[in-house]
């Protein structure tokens, strides 16, 4: 399996060359978006045939994991092509805006959810977040990637990890950060309750706190536009 981090802030880009949540995971031929935050579609066409893509799963429905849908939308109508988007689907205003368009092939998910996509087996699990998130586990032929979208630091986070051999998490707030995100040092709790390795994501622009995960090598803040095979 194959992670390529097409950007990693949230909520908003640290500046020039630098996008919002959005992940390539990669597994023999099939190919999910994970989240389509800003900048993230411009990046993605530099790395793949955009009509290779099997589905775009997105984690929740906030602006920094999903605004690249909108462009997307003409970028679908000059391929002439449909695309999979999987997704909780909400009954809000923007969840209409967002979702309904005739390109969207829209699969809508719980945390009881089961999803085969080519080589790839998708479990959904509820998080803590101001709107509904779904982390997912991804399976692939030898290993598995959880993922935990936006999400304060709960029990499922903890079952996810402990399913996952790698698990991209939002944990890179700073420590004391007073919201629904994870701070840094809530990945050291994650070590503690699992075997996974932490994937470090979702960072605040200006604010970094990779210096902080320099003690273990089983924690690493992932770079934007660098890939991880396992």
């Amino acid at each position: 399996m194959k992670l390529t981090i097409l950007g990693k802030y949230g909520p908003y880009p640290a500046g020039e060359n630098t996008a919002c949540s959005g992940y390539l995971v990669e597994e023999g031929n099939t190919k999910i978006l994970i989240d389509c935050g800003p900048g993230v579609l411009a990046r993605i066409q530099s790395l793949i045939d955009f009509k290779e893509l099997n589905a775009i799963y997105l984690t929740h429905l906030h602006f920094d994991h999903t605004s690249d849908l909108l462009p997307l939308r003409y970028f679908l109508d000059d391929l002439n092509t449909t695309l999979n988007v999987i997704t909780h689907v909400t009954d809000t205003p923007y969840s209409s805006i967002l979702l309904n368009h005739p390109r969207f092939a829209i699969i809508d998910i719980n945390e009881n959810s089961k999803i085969d996509i080519g080589n790839l087996k998708l479990t959904f699990y509820k998080m803590e977040h101001p709107v509904i998130n779904h982390g997912v586990l991804i399976k692939g032929i030898s290993k598995s990637l959880g993922i935990t979208g936006d999400t304060t630091y709960c029990e499922n986070v903890i079952k996810l990890a402990r399913e996952s051999d790698f698990l991209l998490a939002d944990c890179s707030k700073p420590i004391g950060f007073k919201g629904p995100h994870m701070s840094a040092d809530k990945a050291f709790e994650i070590l503690k309750q699992s075997n996974t390795t932490i994937l470090a994501t979702h960072s605040t622009p200006y604010k970094s706190t990779d210096s902080l995960f320099d003690i273990t090598d089983r924690i690493i803040p992932v770079e934007e536009l660098s890939s991880y095979e396992f």
